[in-house]
């Protein structure tokens, strides 16, 4: 990957980044989005106070969703691709980590949504049936924002890490000159 202006965007970075984005969401955004959220919940007005049940919730849902997750990233790969090459001749990286963000959030939410309406056991697209996947969208839609942040910071970060060594070129030695 090149960095700077005119920087390139290929398929393989498309899936790294993918890939990069599915490990932080699984095992550090996710649970900890989780974990939070219950604890909104338990030490709400009302509640019992602290409860342990709070860390098997930060497990089990990453656990859970790990399968959807992956299902998901595969299906937004043309998206990523197609951010990737619109931002090519943007040089702020901050620009290039805010729009993955913002591209991981909405799609990750937007999936969710679509998965809660459909499913609905009533029937499809109900409205309480896509404000309980709202409860959902919106942590997990929050929790991949930030993963695909931290993937794209990342990844920029080794772009800049890598800097192109010259190879020195030998001198050509002169042609002989035939015999008469």
């Amino acid at each position: 990957m090149t960095v700077g202006p005119g920087r390139g965007w290929t398929v393989a970075e498309s899936v790294e980044l993918e890939a990069r984005a599915y490990g932080w969401l699984v095992l550090v955004t996710l649970p900890a989005v989780t974990f939070a959220a219950m604890q909104v919940v338990v030490l709400g007005p009302g509640n019992g106070g602290l409860d342990w049940s709070v860390l098997w919730w930060a497990v089990a849902v990453p656990l859970t969703s790990a399968l959807p997750a992956l299902g998901a990233a595969i299906v937004v790969l043309p998206v990523t691709y197609g951010v990737g090459r619109c931002l090519r001749r943007v040089d702020s990286d901050a620009a290039h980590v805010g729009w993955t963000a913002v591209t991981a959030g909405l799609t990750a939410a937007v999936m969710i949504e679509v998965i809660a309406g459909a499913t609905s056991y009533t029937a499809p697209f109900r409205a309480d049936a896509l404000l309980f996947g709202l409860v959902y969208a919106v942590p997990f839609g929050i929790a991949a924002a930030v993963a695909g942040a931290l993937a794209r910071i990342g990844q920029l970060r080794r772009a800049a890490a890598v800097v192109p060594v010259p190879v020195p070129v030998p001198a050509a030695e002169p042609l002989p000159t035939p015999l008469r």
